[in-house]
């Protein structure tokens, strides 16, 4: 039952309470209408604000993750740009090395070949040392993966590993461990090299036990050991040591071997089995054998000594495995020949000898050209430790570096402060530059010289035999793919020291001035297409999974924001029919309000009464 009163005008007060919020209802209707957004507040729906918040977060992540991975696909299509470069270089060097490879171009025409042929590698290497994104080297050494965030968390990071495949194992010219194989007491010259084309080092060793002398070989495991010794020939003659050397042209390693008064050829069938082809005489004292190509008819001849007429000779190969008649007394020597003291000096395809302070010209009919060599008293070594094609030499004892002309004489010398007992000059890096290995007398304590860019030497390591070693090779022992250095002592000692790899994109200079190193080129330029092939391959597979990322991303991002539009955005089509609703209580608010304010007239009319 309704009350009139004049105190207080219930009514009216009902009417303006209902009034008010139409009034706020249209007001947060005006709103929501004119942004756009259902909460435009936290009040408005604060859990819906919370939920929405963490929608538009990750919305804004998988935005950020779009334009982190297009940078991604930016560095790798640099990547792809310079891989194709590289990979038309690759193809040029193979086809130099093919022309290299045949018998019918001079000396002069490989020249110009091998000039291309560097100039080829260093351009490689530029690419390889200066392809860079925003500042970061994409393959060189300071390279390093390339981790795109994606999102949040590792496990949205993509990894990107930039050069996996374009790298090859190298040693870095440190050494991890040593061994040391203790061969027959009566072993003379152990050759190390890969005899049976695995690309794992193997033992040759000549034994000279008296009446009963033998030769054989260790096959390597590829784990640092070596098989029981599997002997190839036995007899009753003072052996003086051998060199390995492809006599017959088919790739293989053959040998060659002093033995008593003969010098033997036994050809390797690939396998390291060896069979004795010919008996050459070679004096009555005779040294181990060396072997180079000293007319320049790309076939392997021997040289051999007698060391008690102190003269040396040499045996023309005929590119078979058999070799013509002994040609007369060329010159004297009291040394035995080695490998290390062979190789063409002045640049003409015909291998020269050094012998001592002495360098011997090859006229290419067995007889030679002599002149002093600038190294002062004592022995040299030769090898190019530059990269540039050139034979340099290594004095032995002065520790002095002469830098070949590429024509038979040398800059002056460079002191690279290692004063060694005995020298050699082998690539231990592989980078297609020798580098210097020395060991001193009292100490047998070695060194490794690292050569650098620039014909400087950088002392990398040291390392300590057993025995003064007269003789380094640089060959895998352990199979991971880098070249080990054995140390042999002139007896019955080889000691293994295995390096520490590293991986390199570097391409390594390769020699294609003869046939025989076009052939080694051409096997290693076709294992080099192989990792920048495998590396273009790697890289469209980057880019394919970055871009697949991108597509997953950018539906994220749709469905992030969707999902925060549905919780915060305002529905225009309802918020619109509200305010109409909104409108109507105001007006008729207002019109119940005008009435319920004549109620207390009617308490006047009954007091009038």
């Amino acid at each position: 039952m309704s009350r009139i009163t004049l105190g207080t005008n219930i009514s009216s007060l009902f009417v303006q309470r209902q009034l008010a919020n139409a009034s706020s209802a249209a007001s947060s209707s005006y709103e929501r209408l004119s942004s756009g957004m259902r909460i435009n507040r936290a009040s408005d729906d604060p859990a819906g604000l919370s939920v929405a918040d963490q929608l538009s977060v990750q919305a804004r992540i998988a935005k950020q993750g779009i334009r982190n991975i297009n940078d991604a696909i930016s560095a790798v299509s640099i990547a792809e740009g310079a891989l194709k470069e590289l990979s038309t270089i690759t193809q040029r060097q193979i086809e130099l090395a093919q022309q290299a490879a045949n018998g019918a171009y001079s000396i002069s025409q490989r020249k110009a070949l091998q000039n291309e042929m560097t100039a080829l590698a260093n351009e490689f290497n530029r690419i390889i040392g200066s392809t860079e994104y925003n500042g970061k080297n994409l393959f060189g050494l300071t390279s390093d993966s390339i981790s795109v965030q994606a999102g949040v968390g590792a496990e949205n990071s993509i990894a990107i590993q930039l050069a996996s495949e374009l790298n090859r194992t190298v040693a870095d010219g440190t050494f991890a461990s040593s061994s040391n194989f203790v061969l027959s007491a009566a072993s003379v010259n152990p050759i190390v090299a890969d005899f049976t084309g695995d690309g794992i080092a193997d033992i040759v060793t000549f034994e000279d036990a008296g009446a009963m002398s033998q030769s054989g070989i260790r096959i390597g495991r590829g784990d640092g050991t070596f098989s029981a010794l599997q002997i190839f020939n036995s007899g009753e003659y003072s052996l003086g040591g051998g060199m390995a050397g492809d006599f017959d042209n088919d790739g293989d390693l053959d040998l060659a071997a002093a033995e008593g008064f003969m010098t033997k050829v036994y050809l390797n069938d690939g396998n390291g089995n060896f069979s004795e082809a010919l008996s050459v005489p070679t004096g009555a004292d005779p040294s181990k054998a060396a072997v180079g190509d000293f007319n320049g008819d790309g076939n392997l001849d021997i040289l051999t000594t007698d060391l008690t007429a102190a003269t040396g000779s040499i045996f023309f190969g005929n590119g078979d495995g058999t070799f013509r008649a002994k040609g007369t007394a060329i010159f004297p020597s009291s040394q035995s020949p080695d490998q290390r003291h062979i190789g063409d000096v002045n640049g003409d395809g015909k291998d020269d000898l050094v012998y001592s302070d002495k360098l011997y010209i090859s006229n290419g009919d067995g007889t030679f050209a002599v002149s002093n060599l600038p190294v002062g008293a004592g022995s040299a070594v030769l090898g190019d430790v530059n990269g540039d094609g050139n034979l340099d030499i290594a004095a032995v004892g002065t520790g002095a570096i002469y830098l070949g002309n590429g024509d038979g004489t040398f800059k002056a010398g460079i002191d690279i402060g290692i004063v060694a007992t005995n020298i050699a000059l082998i690539d231990l890096n592989e980078d297609g530059r020798a580098d210097i290995v020395g060991a001193h007398d009292a100490t047998y304590i070695g060194e490794v010289y690292l050569s650098q860019d620039d014909g400087t030497f950088a002392l990398t390591s040291t390392f300590t035999s057993i025995a003064l070693p007269f003789n380094f090779f640089a060959v895998d022992a352990n199979g991971d793919g880098a070249s080990d250095l054995f140390s042999v002592a002139p007896y019955q000692d080889v000691t293994v020291f295995y390096s520490n790899s590293t991986g390199s994109p570097f391409a390594p200079l390769l020699n294609i001035l003869t046939q025989s190193k076009a052939k080694t080129a051409l096997t290693e330029l076709n294992s080099q297409l192989t990792r920048v092939t495998a590396e273009i391959g790697a890289m469209g597979a980057f880019r394919s999974r970055l871009e697949v990322a991108v597509s997953n991303l950018a539906a994220s991002h749709l469905e992030f924001e969707a999902a925060a539009s549905r919780i915060r955005d305002a529905d225009i089509a309802g918020e619109a029919a509200d305010v109409i609703r909104q409108q109507l209580l105001q007006r008729a608010a207002a019109s119940v309000l005008a009435q319920a304010n004549q109620l207390p007239l009617l308490a006047l009319e009954l007091l009038r009464d």
